[in-house]
């Protein structure tokens, strides 16, 4: 069951209450997951390890291109708090299991931003085709279909459902 924190005050206690050796910050791009784990350092003993630091930039995907074995070294110090996109796809291949997980929701006018492609019903190849055809119409031009982060972040949301594997959830409202 994932509990909900609405404040940085709340979630804070539940970390300190859960005392784990290994936090995970899991979200979308540009969801404020950095921010939240330099907050919860700021008041713990925890040291933060941001997923963006082991990547190999420029390369147009993101997981593939994570130094897992520098990740692995540097998460097997205690009481560290790991955060970036496509976290527990991450984490799986490094052999890094969380002790607690958080995922960051973005909202937006009262409403949480992101959820539409969330919990997809349909066939994901059916949905990114379809996001393709969209992203030509607005753009006017044909785009390459190339894995770019955005659709690895829908793949991954669409496999390991880590906003509902989370232990906990914390909103930064947008509006």
């Amino acid at each position: 069951m994932t509990i909900a924190c609405p404040t940085v005050h709340s979630l804070l206690a539940h970390v300190i209450h859960a005392n784990p050796t290994l936090i995970g910050i899991d979200g979308l791009d540009g969801c404020r997951k950095t921010t939240l784990a330099f907050e919860l350092a700021g008041h713990t003993h925890y040291q933060v390890i941001s997923l963006d630091k082991f990547l190999d930039t420029n390369k147009g995907a993101y997981v593939d291109h994570i130094d897992f074995d520098g990740l692995r070294r540097a998460a097997q110090r205690q009481n560290s708090i790991v955060e970036g996109v496509c976290l527990l796809e991450v984490l799986e291949r490094v052999g890094l299991k969380l002790d607690l997980a958080i995922y960051v929701q973005r909202y937006r006018h009262g409403l949480w931003a992101d959820e539409d492609w969330l919990g997809l019903d349909q066939n994901i190849e059916d949905y990114l085709e379809k996001l393709g055809i969209a992203t030509e119409l607005v753009s006017g031009e044909e785009s390459e279909r190339k894995e770019d982060l955005s659709t690895e972040i829908i793949r991954y949301h669409h496999e390991f459902h880590p906003h509902e594997r989370a232990d906990l959830t914390f909103s930064w409202n947008d509006s």
